[in-house]
């Protein structure tokens, strides 16, 4: 539920910094005869790429944060081999626990949205939306 809002006025929120600040992408809309699709095409493009992110983000953090105590018991050892193994058994001493990771995940959404009163270009709110998707 809280993150209905975000999703369906990030597009808004890229379109109106194109709109009013970005002026060196305004001649992009300027003489087009369906200026409200076209912002609305650039906004949507800022909620693809948080699509992606977040993707990315759902399938890596996985592999990169320790489980929690409870998950132990329905691991099933696997034998390491390749170079994911590896690199998993590398980084095994530095995994950061759960909780952690979801606090900081807390503070990095709430520093982009303070990030969202300095945006002034298309691509740096596009940025702050799609970094979101972490």
């Amino acid at each position: 539920m809280g993150w209905f809002p975000f999703q369906v006025y990030s597009t808004t929120f890229v379109g109106e910094v194109l709109k009013r600040y970005d002026i060196s992408r305004q001649h992009e809309i300027g003489e087009s005869e369906d200026k409200v699709g076209d912002i609305t095409r650039v906004g949507s493009m800022a909620l693809v790429l948080f699509s992606c992110v977040s993707l990315i983000s759902s399938v890596a953090l996985p592999w990169v944060v320790e489980s929690p105590p409870s998950d132990e018991l329905h691991k099933k050892p696997v034998p390491p081999r390749g170079v994911l193994a590896t690199f998993l058994k590398r980084i095994e001493p530095y995994k950061p626990d759960l909780s952690s990771v979801w606090v900081w995940g807390h503070i990095s959404f709430a520093f982009l949205m303070f990030l969202t009163l300095f945006a002034a270009s298309v691509s740096f709110a596009t940025f702050l939306v799609a970094m979101s998707g972490v």
